[in-house]
């Protein structure tokens, strides 16, 4: 399965001017990986785990999980599309009155939120449950990403 925006190539003027940038930089060093990079996947996954490395899903606070998706945003790594729905995770911390300085388990937390609606939705096939797996699957391929940096080049995330 694919999610979009974790291995997708660049599309919004402001990153294809960043991905320009990086290919540019990469391109002097004629690696195998700069031309991989022209297809912008590489350089899109270069992107995601330059910042989500900087993070730990499972203990992290819900401040810093609203910047880690802001500089996944900036750095070009994820739409404002995907901003839009992944920061609908951080209204969910909200919802349930956490700290915004206090640093959880957010793995855990959204696997409950998503068995909490699991509950209340009996079709299990309404648009905000489709939405609330969508988000928690991004959230497990992260999740991997940070245990395994190793398996970005292995496709891991389709």
């Amino acid at each position: 399965m694919q999610i979009t925006g974790l291995s997708a190539g660049c599309t919004d003027s402001g990153t294809v001017g960043r991905r320009s940038e990086l290919l540019a930089a990469s391109a002097g060093n004629g690696s195998e990986q700069a031309t991989q990079a022209a297809g912008g996947s590489n350089v899109t996954m270069g992107l995601l785990m330059g910042v989500v490395s900087q993070y730990d899903l499972n203990d992290i606070t819900p401040r810093d999980f609203s910047q880690m998706l802001r500089e996944l945003r900036d750095a070009g790594a994820i739409t404002e599309a995907e901003y839009g729905d992944l920061a609908q995770i951080r209204l969910d911390m909200d919802a349930e009155n956490l700290d915004p300085d206090d640093s959880i388990d957010l793995l855990d937390f959204y696997r409950k939120t998503v068995d909490r609606a699991r509950e209340d939705d009996a079709s299990n096939e309404s648009l905000v449950f489709v939405a609330m797996r969508r988000r928690l699957e991004w959230l497990q391929k992260v999740a991997i990403l940070q245990e395994s940096p190793e398996a970005a080049g292995m496709n891991a995330l389709v």
